[in-house]
């Protein structure tokens, strides 16, 4: 095996071992977005069924507090919370993986 052919076969390795970790990486965080989306849907139906409307002399900011609504808020405030985050992560780990795949194809085609 001359040296060309091994490095050739090492950069085969490297592409497969990145895809398995991307594929890892990618099924880590659809866990994570379905065990957060249980955990929100538990707090939503655990917290009961809340009456909306505004009672007399509340303003609205104040009826949000009203009778258990609250817990409806927070769960709202959470998962915006947790779609922002999960936004900003995977447009970091795109960008991240098109610098990283951009690299390897630059440097296959000046080898070849």
């Amino acid at each position: 095996m001359t040296a060309e052919e091994r490095v050739s076969s090492l950069h085969k390795r490297i592409k497969t071992m990145r895809r398995m970790q991307e594929r890892r990486k990618t099924s880590i965080i659809g866990a994570l977005n379905i065990g957060l989306t249980a955990c929100l849907l538990f707090l939503l139906f655990g917290e009961g069924t809340a009456q909306f409307g505004s009672p007399e002399g509340m303003y609205s900011g104040s009826s949000l507090l009203f009778e258990g609504a609250g817990g409806y808020v927070l769960v709202a405030v959470i998962a915006f919370t947790a779609a922002v985050i999960t936004t900003v992560l995977c447009m970091r780990y795109k960008n991240k993986s098109k610098e990283t795949y951009g690299k390897d194809n630059q440097q296959g085609r000046e080898s070849s």
